[in-house]
């Protein structure tokens, strides 16, 4: 069984944004995912993390009230295409974009390439 796990650095209130964004994700693809979705909260957060987030936000972590933790994604069954891309769904609900692709068929290969909506890092695991 495939598992997704983001690590992230986030406040509570974006890691419950983002925790609903990911249930919303899975409720409109229905019956073509099998997935179990959970969150652990209060982790060491990764020092490139802290880094980034210094650098999208211009504040520290601690200043933000931002806690290291864990969106993990483990996957039964998904029936539209490759857990790499359920993966790359699933990023780009951790993107912010300023303006919406000039072509949806480019969405990847977007005109505005987002910035981190929170910092993360991602892993894949068989």
């Amino acid at each position: 069984m495939p598992k997704i796990v983001f690590r992230v650095l986030a406040s509570a209130e974006q890691l419950e944004e983002i925790s609903e964004d990911f249930r919303r994700l899975f409720a409109a693809m229905g019956e073509a995912v099998d997935a179990t979705f959970t969150q652990r909260t209060n982790l060491t957060p990764d020092p490139q993390l802290l880094a980034t987030w210094v650098e999208v936000f211009g504040t520290t972590p601690a200043e933000a009230h931002a806690e290291g933790a864990e969106l993990v994604v483990e996957v039964r069954r998904y029936d539209m295409g490759s857990i790499s891309g359920l993966c790359m769904h699933l990023a780009e609900l951790l993107t912010t974009r300023d303006k919406p692709p000039a072509e949806p068929l480019l969405r990847q290969v977007a005109d505005d390439a987002g910035r981190p909506r929170v910092p993360w890092h991602v892993e894949v695991t068989p």
